[in-house]
This record gives C-alpha cells, sequence and structure tokens, in this order.
C-alpha cells in the first residue's frame, strides 16, 4: 500500500467524526442554555452506565471479532463467528437483566435520583441496542464499507447528539431526551440489520476458533471495562455523592474536550483495520505513524491551551466552572490518540494479561484520587 493509498483509505471513514465534531460546536451553546446542569447529568449518567453495562454483556468478544475477522479458518466463517458473538451476548444481557432486575430500584435512583421503572426500561433496552452496534459498526468497518459505515455513523450522531437538543425545546425533562436517543438508535440498528442480513445466514465456527476467543477476550474485557470506568469515574463518584449540577457541568467539559477527538477517532476507525492486516508487512510504516502521532498530539495541547478561553465563551456562564481543570480533562484524548499507536502490540502479541495488569493500576490511581478530592 502506497502511502496515498493509506491516507486516502484512512479519510474514507473519516467523514462521521468530522460531522460529529461539527454537530458537538453547534450543540454545545444550546445545551449548555437550555438544560439545566442537573438534567444534563441524568442523561450523562444514563449514558455512561450504559456503556459500561455493555462493556459487560459484550465480555469482550467485539474485541475478539475484531483480532479473528481476518484471520484464516477452514471450520470457521465470519458469519459463525458473528452469530456467536451475538448469541453469547443474547445470554449474558438476559441474566443480567435478570439480577438487575432485583436492584431496579437502587439502579434508577443512582442514575436520576427516583424510583423509575421506565427509565430502568429504556436502559435495558438502550444497552441492547448498543451491544447489536458495535456488532454491525466493526462488520462495516471491517469489510471496508465506508459508504455503509459513514452512513451508519451520521445517523447514529444525529440521534444521540443532536435530536435530544431539538427535544429540549418542548421539554429539558431527562426521560424525554433519553427516550429520543434510544428510539433514533433503534432505528439505526434496524437498518442497519437488514442491510447486514447476510451475517445472519448459516455460519460455522469451531471449537478451536470459539476457545481461542475466548481466551483472547476474557483478559480484554476487564481492560476494555477499566478504560471505560477511567473515563467515567470522576462523574460516577460525584453521581454516587447526588451532586448531579457538578455531573452536568463536568459532562458539558468532558463534551468540549471531545470535539478536539477529532483526531484520534478519525485515525481509530482505519488504524485498527490497518494494523491487523498489515502489522507484519509494513513495519516501517507503522513505526513512522508512531513518530507522526506523538508530534501531532504536542501541538494539539498547544493549539488547546492557546485558544481555551474563546472555548469557554460558547458556553453558557452556568457551565463555565470547569474551565480551571479543563486541560486535565483535555489529556484524555490526547492519551486516548498516543495509544492507538502503542497498544496494538499487545494485541497482536494476544499477551492482554499485560494491558490488564496496567489498566488495574490507573483505574485503582483515578478512583483514590477521585474520593480524595470528592
Amino acid at each position: 500500500m502506497t502511502t496515498k493509498q493509506f491516507i486516502k483509505s484512512m479519510l474514507k471513514f473519516s467523514v462521521p467524526t468530522i460531522i460529529s465534531a461539527i454537530v458537538g460546536i453547534l450543540c454545545l451553546p444550546i445545551i449548555s442554555r437550555v438544560y439545566p446542569e442537573d438534567q444534563y447529568g441524568y442523561i450523562s449518567q444514563y449514558r455512561e452506565v450504559g456503556v459500561l453495562i455493555r462493556g459487560i454483556i459484550l465480555l469482550g468478544l467485539d474485541q475478539a471479532y475484531i483480532r479473528f475477522f481476518k484471520e484464516k479458518d477452514v471450520d470457521s466463517d465470519q458469519n459463525g463467528l458473528f452469530q456467536f458473538c451475538i448469541k453469547v451476548g443474547l445470554i449474558t444481557f438476559t441474566a443480567t437483566l435478570i439480577i438487575a432486575l432485583f436492584f431496579h430500584r437502587s439502579i434508577t435512583e443512582y442514575i436520576f435520583n427516583e424510583d423509575n421503572i421506565v427509565s430502568f426500561i429504556l436502559l435495558a433496552i438502550y444497552i441492547l441496542s448498543m451491544s447489536l452496534f458495535r456488532y454491525q459498526n466493526i462488520n462495516y468497518r471491517y469489510l471496508g464499507k465506508a459508504k455503509e459505515y459513514n452512513l451508519q455513523q451520521i445517523c447514529y450522531i444525529i440521534g444521540d447528539r443532536l435530536l435530544f437538543v431539538v427535544v429540549a425545546f418542548y421539554s429539558t425533562d431527562y426521560v424525554y431526551s433519553i427516550s429520543i436517543i434510544l428510539l433514533a438508535n433503534l432505528i439505526v440498528v434496524l437498518i442497519s440489520g437488514i442491510n447486514q442480513r447476510e451475517f445472519y445466514t448459516r455460519g460455522k465456527i469451531s471449537k478451536t476458533m470459539k476457545i481461542a476467543m475466548f481466551k483472547y477476550a476474557l483478559p480484554v474485557m476487564p481492560v476494555s471495562l477499566i478504560v471505560l470506568f477511567n473515563n467515567s469515574v470522576a462523574k460516577l463518584i460525584m453521581g454516587g455523592f447526588n451532586l448531579r449540577t457538578e455531573v452536568g457541568v463536568f459532562a458539558i467539559t468532558t463534551s468540549v474536550a471531545n470535539i478536539f477527538s477529532i483526531i484520534p477517532n478519525t485515525f481509530q476507525v482505519y488504524w485498527g483495520t490497518y494494523i491487523f492486516e498489515y502489522y507484519d508487512k509494513e513495519r516501517d510504516r507503522v513505526k513512522k505513524v508512531h513518530d507522526l502521532i506523538m508530534i501531532l498530539s504536542l501541538l494539539l495541547v498547544a493549539l488547546v491551551l492557546a485558544f481555551e478561553d474563546v472555548l469557554y465563551l460558547l458556553l453558557g456562564v452556568n457551565y463555565r466552572g470547569s474551565e480551571p481543570y479543563f486541560m486535565i480533562i483535555m489529556l484524555s484524548p490526547i492519551t486516548t490518540l498516543i495509544l492507538e499507536t502503542t497498544s496494538y502490540g499487545i494485541n497482536i502479541a494476544r499477551k492482554t494479561s499485560i494491558a490488564l495488569v496496567s489498566s488495574i493500576i490507573s483505574c485503582a490511581i483515578l478512583v483514590f484520587l477521585a474520593k480524595k478530592k470528592t
């Protein structure tokens, strides 16, 4: 693959990321002026808890699906791998839902500060739909279907980050917002499922492949959960102390920082597919890309530092209290960018236990600091 082909292939999958950044820039001034901080805090908690529980449901098999998607096995095919992951996901979802039903009051009181069975049901459906969305998204990416991938992502962005802003002009009550987010996501999942109906035709997967996937997935699952938890720990702990206003302010600040995730997200979408296919053929390019990413990370930090005050003019007055610690939050998308070029060696070597140990250490440090601050 030439450098021109590499850049062209990466840019093909960058459209949703650019649109996401634009939508974020346009919506943040409205959200921060229309939504009360506590209501936006509920919406943020809903998303964070949903994503964390989805990580449990997936059992790390989404990462195994990525790792073995292009592996050659005479007794297994992509349909078999896909159906195996979906079946296991449905089993874990059902088991988790049965257990959660006994604690639904505590769950909704933690997230929404009230006992609300309707919100609990919405959360359960949201988790299931997001789990299916994850595998559909992987299919588009790793089959190189840029058009379908872009369309799916754009529709998701519209539903998740734009429609609930429109609903706010009718009511800022969180129930309306999470309902429209869920409805939009269900529509996207349904349409994508119809478009990928060939994956539901008869497939095959060997016992050896199932064992290999579980062996790869089980150490990866806690790593994925810890990474998600690291990104959410501050909001989760503040929610536990019933600091809903602070959760809303922190969530808006994270959204501002995530606008700058345009670079890591654009890079990540294609790099994951590229590295597993070409890691043994184009080692020099892998090293050069790593050096380039490090330089871009430094430039990004300098750029944000220079225009931080301008950014905060976009936000409503009630949401500007986070400016003193904004650069700390900004480190998240920057380190994510760096991680994209340093983490794949572990995955390629299938030594996922190393990532588990490092993630546990970082999580422990974050929890300690967050509790101490709170």
